[in-house]
């Protein structure tokens, strides 16, 4: 029988064209010897045809499973792993069904905890992520000394589930076990003050249920990153850097064994590991070198340029926090080398002026969505201010001119993770009129005015760097920096800035004892600069001297932050670590004040002196006792005492200072010291 269709189509047919139109419609759909079926009938058909194909699934499966617990491997206790086995990212790593045919469905959570005490988020947790692993439940959860909950490294390895003693050949050989890699992205999520900056962390977090050959599934480099910079807060990962610079020469911050060859210096002394080393490389060291690796592969492809941005970003953190400053210069050139191709440092309507099509401008595409948009925003503004405060104790020029940016203020961090669109007409730029003392209230947070006090350092550097330059020709070399209008531009400038915080985030600390770390540091950072700024002119110990009052000033203000977050209970390794580098600005300002008052005889503010400089020792040794770079900092700061104040010279001046002798030639007392540090 003939279908509905060519019966119409036949009717129509012998109306139009009755000479050429056959008797019969000619079916070209349907079988003519078949039957026609009703709707239910159909529906029968195929809930039938579903039957089969469930019981037939269900019987592949039965089968698999009897297959593995007939394994000798899953029926035996769980032995630790050796050498080669147990290494993260070897070939051995145990993967899961997370890929199996069969997607998981993940509840989203509705809070997660972080130091930033942020609001709700989308992103599957790592509770959540494990669950898709199987039905097995989570291993107890025990409190590490950070106050945070976590998975110790025994229950990371006992789960039972024969299902994780099976190998998936897709997951990345050089990762570590799913299990342990999603720890490591929850720590990195919970402790580190940017992380929700640098990854959106709904749409990461959703990236990892994909399968590893997936071109939606994060970077390696990316991955290997987060690996690196989590092994310094998780208690999981017990073989962090304990590594320390080699002594006796200029290059000490420098040293490595090639170094040491190249230039003939002493090797290492006993008891200190070559950086090059690889039998004693960490866990935290190798995955940097995984990731930088991958980096060098991928960037030349120019594949996936923004999830190589957060790999080096990230390994910027990593490098910088265990004092590994070639690294970190490394790292802040190769970053800016990424940022200018693709655009980052401009913004719609501020490109440059060119004839060329934009598609040549730069090689980035235009965002996918404007979660994307302020995700590239978060980045620019990182990599920018990476460069500005881990390079803050050098001279060196910056790869990139505050001139040459145009790129708009980011959104509230709040509005980023939440998805939510933000508008953009009236966002900041740095040539926005009054930029820096002006906070509108839509697009101001921690990280906004973290943003403008590493804007006002950098323009306390590049002043420092181009003043000869500019004016040395002119006045030959007489005329005082002081006097010069920029000067007093970028000097009331930073009294500007700190009286323009808005009133919601005068506090740092707040009197319930939480930290928000990003605005400490905004705090703090003004400070800084008003102590680099004045630090070469200033006349300590001269009445007269304005530029000596202000470094006081500002190093006291120093203090009374460190005063305040010691009061609390908070743990210095959720700060950004460049927190040891203002504190060793400080310590060192009121070394050279020490000096003059050891030099007029004034015990009583001798012995202030001293503890104010004890403060900021006793704070960076804490951070020092977890972190490299807070050891090198606190390192500089007591050779720096030792050198100015209580080393033993042939001279006539005797003083006490604090219940220390200090015995030192009046010639070498007056002798300013100096804050020359590297990164």
């Amino acid at each position: 029988m003939p279908c509905s269709a060519c019966i119409k189509t036949h009717a129509h047919a012998l109306k139009s064209h009755p000479d050429s139109t056959g008797p019969v419609p000619d079916c070209s759909f349907d079988d003519p010897h078949e039957v026609a079926e009703g709707p239910k009938a159909k529906i029968q058909k195929l809930e039938d045809k579903i039957a089969r194909l469930e019981a037939l699934l269900n019987n592949t499966d039965s089968k698999d499973s009897e297959k593995i617990l007939r394994s000798p491997s899953t029926l035996a206790e769980p032995s630790p792993p050796s050498e080669a086995e147990g290494r993260p990212g070897s070939a051995k790593s145990t993967s899961s069904p997370l890929f199996s045919p069969h997607p998981p469905t993940i509840s989203a959570p509705t809070d997660f905890t972080s130091p930033s005490n942020l609001g709700g988020s989308h992103a599957p947790s790592v509770a959540d992520l494990l669950a898709c692993l199987d039905n097995t439940p989570m291993p107890a959860p025990v409190n590490n000394i950070l106050g945070w909950q976590t998975t110790t490294a025994e229950a990371l390895g006992s789960m039972p589930s024969p299902m994780l003693q099976m190998t998936d050949p897709t997951w990345p050989v050089n990762l570590p076990a799913p299990e342990l890699l999603y720890h490591l992205i929850e720590t990195f999520f919970t402790c580190v003050p940017h992380a929700n900056r640098v990854l959106h962390r709904p749409t990461f977090m959703a990236s990892l249920i994909l399968p590893p050959m997936s071109t939606g599934f994060p970077h390696p480099a990316l991955l290997h990153a987060i690996c690196a910079m989590a092994s310094l807060y998780t208690p999981v990962i017990t073989d962090r850097p304990d590594l320390e610079p080699c002594e006796g020469h200029a290059a000490a911050v420098f040293y490595t064994a090639v170094i040491g060859k190249m230039k003939n210096l002493p090797p290492p002394s006993p008891g200190k590991v070559d950086i090059l080393d690889e039998q004693h490389i960490s866990f935290g060291l190798r995955h940097a070198k995984l990731g930088k690796e991958h980096f060098d592969i991928a960037v030349q492809c120019g594949s996936c340029l923004l999830e190589l941005l957060q790999a080096m970003i990230i390994l910027t953190w990593f490098h910088y926090s265990t004092g590994r400053s070639v690294d970190v210069w490394i790292d802040v050139g190769m970053a800016h080398r990424v940022v200018t191709p693709l655009g980052l440092n401009t913004s719609q309507g501020w490109t440059p002026v060119s004839r060329l099509p934009p598609s040549m401008l730069c090689l980035n595409t235009s965002p996918k969505s404007h979660t994307e948009a302020e995700l590239m925003r978060n980045l620019f503004w990182l990599t920018y201010v990476n460069e500005r405060l881990y390079t803050a104790g050098t001279v060196w020029p910056f790869d990139m001119a505050d001139e040459d940016i145009s790129q708009m203020m980011p959104a509230n961090l709040s509005d980023f993770i939440s998805g939510q669109e933000v508008p953009i007409y009236d966002r900041q730029r740095p040539s926005s009129h009054k930029m820096l003392t002006i906070h509108p209230s839509s697009a101001t947070d921690s990280f906004t005015l973290y943003i403008k006090a590493s804007i006002i350092l950098s323009k306390v550097k590049t002043f420092n760097i181009r003043f000869r330059t500019k004016y040395n020709d002119m006045c030959d070399g007489l005329i005082d920096p002081r006097e010069t209008t920029e000067f007093q531009q970028i000097d009331s400038l930073i009294t500007a800035f700190k009286l323009s915080i808005p009133k919601e985030f005068k506090h740092p600390v707040t009197e319930e004892g939480k930290v928000d770390p990003v605005l400490y540091l905004a705090h703090t950072l003004p400070h800084v600069a008003s102590i680099i700024l004045h630090d070469p002119h200033a006349d300590v110990g001269s009445p007269n001297c304005i530029s000596s009052e202000k470094i006081l000033l500002a190093a006291r203000a120093i203090l009374d932050l460190i005063y305040k977050i010691s009061a609390t209970s908070y743990d210095l390794i959720l700060m950004d670590h460049v927190v040891s580098f203002c504190w060793f600005v400080c310590g060192v300002a009121l070394i050279r004040f020490l000096k003059s008052s050891i030099v007029a005889g004034n015990e009583m503010e001798t012995s202030r002196l001293n503890a104010e400089i004890e403060i900021v020792r006793f704070m960076s040794t804490h951070l020092g006792e977890r972190t490299l770079i807070g050891l090198r900092q606190i390192k500089l700061l007591e050779d720096t005492y030792d050198k100015e104040i209580g080393q033993l010279y042939n001279g006539e001046f005797m003083a006490t200072a604090g219940g220390i002798t200090v015995s030192a030639s009046l010639q070498e007392v007056n002798q300013e010291p100096s804050y020359t540090t590297i990164f």
